[in-house]
């Protein structure tokens, strides 16, 4: 299932109608996924500006919805609305893409997980934002603008050090 399925699916379910009806300001801010645990399953975010609260539901074959969480006070400024009009690359387009520049740049690491979180940020935009977890304990973290699919960023992040490499 597509991005762009999965919020249309949402957002005509009646979980996400009803709740939509007491949360008329919220909006769309991040579609997450991860790989390699076998499910299909996006969680969608909507940010509640009066309430500093994110509503976060779970597509799959049902369509359920998390507790609502606090934003983490530093992030408040980082909490931009999805324009989905505006991307106009795949999330497959995204992945192959950091998976051309894992290969390019880090042959020597083993993936074990990745994910990825369709989100605006302040600094750069509108980005697929791909992370590669490593069997050598560090985490690959790509970048790719959501509209043109150019490489926007990329980092390496031990998790054993703490810091960037």
């Amino acid at each position: 299932m597509t991005v762009w399925e999965a919020i249309k699916r949402l957002e005509s379910s009646k979980t996400f109608t009803s709740w939509k009806k007491n949360n008329q300001v919220s909006y769309l801010v991040h579609s997450f996924k991860m790989y390699g645990n076998g499910n299909d399953e996006w969680q969608i975010g909507y940010f509640n500006p009066r309430t500093d609260l994110i509503s976060v539901f779970v597509v799959d074959e049902k369509i359920t919805k998390n507790e609502d969480a606090e934003v983490f006070k530093e992030q408040e400024k980082l909490v931009q609305p999805l324009e989905l009009k505006e991307v106009q690359v795949s999330e497959t387009e995204a992945l192959e893409k950091a998976k051309e520049i894992l290969e390019d740049d880090y042959r020597e690491a083993t993936v074990v997980k990745s994910f990825m979180i369709l989100q605006n940020l302040e600094t750069i935009g509108q980005v697929w934002n791909i992370t590669f977890l490593t069997r050598q304990f560090k985490t690959i973290n790509i970048k790719i603008d959501a509209k043109t699919g150019e490489c926007k960023e990329q980092k390496v992040i031990s998790l054993i050090q703490g810091r960037e490499e």
